[in-house]
């Protein structure tokens, strides 16, 4: 059943043109779940890199068009739901939940059916806040079968951030899993923003030797201030990349060859690629979960002859969201937040581009 106190409009920060990250508060209308739809009081949504670039318009060839409500970082408590929502019984009305970007998936295409995994789904309706409104709004609506249930002991503000980058830096270290990655072995974050300050968090609780990779002081301090802090922290403006392995063996001199048996490369320039790639160990990994406009460029010689493996890897399905939700839960893994109101987001797109910002920048509704 629908609560009765949904109001028929709502404040929503929408992009009004592409070009750059400003958005306008408008009056809108509060909208209808249906389907497998949840509608959700939001109580806090995150705002992160994707959301600079919706609003650079980006994302047009992939359907996005303006006016668009921001984040795709959404929690809060649902209100209503549609048929096949409510006969699913995932969830009921009342409960805290969270979701990722994927609106509408199909269920029959190979990746939904064959391979369970949602996140690739080649038959979306849509991606919240990318290409259909989001979470910067009083009300949203969400797919409940990429939504996970948020315990009574996790802020929504603790939360909102886990539905974007929790699950894809989460998701990044079980693609390495996948690849042969095992508890025990070295594993790397080449940026220790957002996702990177998190990882090193799930890493560590997952039994990984972890390091902190990052240009900047702010992130790696940050980083070494964490309840699970990484064994070891590397600022590359200060150690170069044959200093850096020569750190890095120290972690297992077991291994027949230095450096990390996976990097996780979360920044953009390619000297961050170029540097990952010097410190991974012959034979190892990359999962490249960053998006350079200008893409990626590795050498033929450390793809050929140093067998250097590179894997994407994208959100993830709905028990890797759960996963991440209940991991953090348990060990009480948190992101460092900046939080501001809805009619702050002026001043939340300002201090999101300094370089001296640290952790995860969330909008609250409480």
């Amino acid at each position: 059943m629908a609560d009765t106190k949904i109001p028929k409009t709502m404040k929503a920060a929408r992009v009004m043109e592409f070009g750059e990250t400003k958005y306008t508060i408008q009056d809108i209308d509060v909208p209808t779940p249906k389907g497998y739809e949840y509608l959700i009081k939001i109580g806090a949504a995150g705002f992160c890199h994707t959301d600079a670039m919706v609003a650079n318009g980006e994302f047009e060839s992939m359907g996005c068009k303006a006016p668009i409500t921001g984040s795709h970082e959404p929690a809060g408590t649902i209100v209503s739901m549609g048929e096949d929502a409510k006969k699913a019984g995932l969830h009921k009305i009342g409960d805290r939940v969270g979701a990722e970007a994927m609106k509408g998936v199909c269920g029959k295409c190979p990746d939904c059916k064959n391979y369970g995994d949602q996140t690739y789904c080649t038959d979306l309706e849509g991606m919240v806040g990318v290409t259909v409104d989001g979470g910067f709004a009083e009300y949203c609506i969400i797919d409940s079968r990429t939504s996970a249930k948020i315990p009574d002991s996790m802020s929504f503000e603790q939360a909102a951030p886990l539905m974007c980058a929790g699950v894809t830096i989460y998701q990044s270290i079980k693609k390495a899993e996948a690849c042969g990655l095992k508890p025990g072995r070295t594993i790397g974050f080449i940026g220790l923003g957002a996702l990177g300050h998190l990882g090193v968090q799930f890493a560590k609780c997952k039994g990984y030797k972890v390091v902190g990779v990052d240009a900047r002081k702010e992130p790696v301090e940050l980083a070494k201030s964490l309840k699970y802090p990484p064994d070891l922290t590397i600022l590359t403006t200060e150690t170069s990349a044959e200093d850096a392995l020569k750190a890095v063996a120290k972690l297992d001199s077991q291994k027949p060859f230095e450096g990390l048996d996976a990097a996780i490369l979360l920044a953009d320039p390619q000297g961050s690629v170029d540097y990952a790639v010097k410190i991974t160990a012959r034979h190892g990994l990359v999962v490249a979960v960053s998006q350079p406009q200008e893409g990626f460029r590795f050498q033929f010689v450390d793809l050929i002859f140093r067998d250097i493996r590179v894997v994407g890897s994208l959100l993830g399905p709905q028990n890797s969201l759960q996963e991440t939700v209940d991991l953090a839960a348990e060990k009480g893994i948190e992101s460092t937040l900046l939080t501001y109101k809805l009619e702050e987001l002026d001043k939340l797109v300002k201090e999101a581009n300094s370089d001296k910002k640290k952790g995860k920048t969330v909008v609250t509704f409480s």
